[in-house]
């Protein structure tokens, strides 16, 4: 991600200790996107001095203006205040993040300040209407928390995030009346903070057993036909539709106990649609271990069988 980027203006004579200081606190406090442009000495060879600072400083987010107690008064070789040459790199950065309206931040250090508009070029008068931050030894944190406060956005409120390990339930064949199956389904945060899910179903035949972290989906293999059930997941972290398609078949007698020279076809099961009870099946009795019985018989009544899951 690419964080702000921060031109700092200073003069080697007075403030070169703080600027490095400074770059050293922004890099750490704004993160390794940011991008602090800091010394002249990074212009390639062969670029126009004017027109790189003009560049750099219109791609920055803010300009920090470092001003220690020699910054206005730092003189050349013929005694000429730096500050008034027109080609004076100080003036030309502070000029250019002015004229493009980007926030400049006076920084005083060791006790330097700025008067009146008077002591400045035309060009930088603005420089005394804008609110300083003020750096020493002693108020170091202070100052530095002043700068980057506007480029630091204050990080959003953990979120959760529901997530569910799968948004369909299939058991499969199902035999009527046998011990109620059972599926798990895992209910995953997938972000932060709490998660609170709720499980909820209008189908009478599925019944639902919540843990804090799981919902266990049961099914009551009563009735026999063709289903199709719906769970609903809420929570602070979104909502998910799980789907139960299911088919149930009533078998009168477990084909493995039927002897199969008695089979009138390969396949003696009865299927039944919703709503429909299953009808008895008679059939001529058989000759089975030297005594007679009935190959299919009506099934006995669950006689016990409570109305939920064991």
């Amino acid at each position: 991600m690419v964080g702000p980027q921060v031109f700092i203006s200073y003069r080697r004579t007075d403030t070169a200790g703080w600027a490095g200081r400074l770059v050293a606190d922004l890099r750490h406090r704004l993160g390794a996107g940011a991008r602090i442009f800091m010394d002249v000495d990074a212009i390639p060879a062969g670029e126009n001095f004017a027109s790189y600072i003009d560049r750099s400083v219109a791609g920055s987010d803010a300009l920090i203006a470092l001003i220690g107690p020699s910054w206005l008064d730092a003189r050349d070789e013929n005694g000429r205040r730096r500050i008034d040459a027109p080609a004076d790199f100080v003036r030309l950065e502070i000029e250019a993040a002015l004229r493009r309206g980007i926030r400049v931040i006076p920084a005083l250090v060791d006790g330097a300040h700025i008067s009146t508009a008077a002591e400045l070029p035309h060009s930088l008068g603005h420089l005394v209407d804008l609110q300083a931050v003020r750096f020493d030894n002693e108020n170091w944190e202070i100052g530095i928390g002043r700068i980057v406060a506007p480029f630091v956005r204050e990080a959003p409120a953990p979120e959760p995030r529901l997530e569910v390990t799968t948004g369909r339930i299939d058991f499969g064949y199902l035999v009527t009346q046998q011990p109620w199956p059972r599926r798990t389904v895992q209910l995953r945060n997938a972000g932060a903070g709490e998660l609170n899910p709720s499980c909820t179903t209008q189908d009478g035949w599925l019944v639902l057993r919540q843990r804090d972290d799981a919902l266990d989906v049961l099914v009551d293999t009563s009735h026999p036909g063709e289903y199709e059930g719906r769970i609903l997941v809420r929570s602070a972290g979104g909502s998910a539709e799980i789907v139960v398609p299911h088919l149930w078949e009533w078998r009168a007698r477990p084909l493995r106990e039927v002897p199969s020279a008695n089979l009138r076809s390969p396949d003696q099961r009865l299927q039944h649609t919703v709503g429909r009870r299953p009808r008895s099946v008679h059939r001529s009795p058989c000759s089975v271990g030297g005594r007679s019985r009935s190959v299919n018989r009506r099934p006995r009544a669950s006689g016990g069988r409570g109305s939920g899951p064991p």
